[in-house]
């Protein structure tokens, strides 16, 4: 395993044949490979680290895996969810988007999404679940804020 991850890190390296165009298309087909490679979220997390603009692209891969179900396989779940720590603040709709369960467990392997989370999700109360409202703690707030507005 240690000698693939240094061949894919050799091959990202390599920036005249490995441009962010082709790496978006790897990272493309490698989101449709059954089952996921192991190392596919590892592929991403480098990939952002070259190319920090490529954060939106990014999550729209992050939401092709959540789709498939990507927390059934534990490293890979476990890896996604250090990828989207690593994109903060640009997964946090992908963060709040998540299952409940997902989300506890995200936020459990990552102490400090939390404060960070609450403080968009207060913000932006209209786009946010109702199972993220409850999970942050801010459920009562909403329905403190609903009387004030009719």
């Amino acid at each position: 395993m240690r000698l693939l991850i240094q061949a894919v890190q050799t091959c990202i390296a390599e920036r005249s044949v490995f441009s962010q165009e082709v790496m978006a298309a790897t990272l493309q087909l490698l989101v449709e490979q059954e089952p996921l490679p192991k190392l596919t979220v590892r592929t991403i997390m480098q990939s952002l680290t070259l190319w920090p603009r490529s954060v939106e692209f990014v999550m729209n891969i992050v939401q092709r895996l959540l789709a498939k179900q990507v927390w059934s396989t534990p490293p890979l779940w476990q890896g996604v969810v250090k990828l989207l720590h690593q994109a903060m603040p640009v997964s946090f709709p992908v963060l709040l988007q998540l299952p409940r369960p997902q989300l506890l467990d995200a936020l459990e392997l990552q102490p400090e999404f939390r404060e960070k989370l609450v403080a968009y999700a207060a913000t932006n109360l209209d786009s946010v679940p109702q199972d993220a409202l409850e999970v942050l703690g801010l459920d009562e707030e909403e329905e403190l804020l609903e009387p004030m507005q009719a």
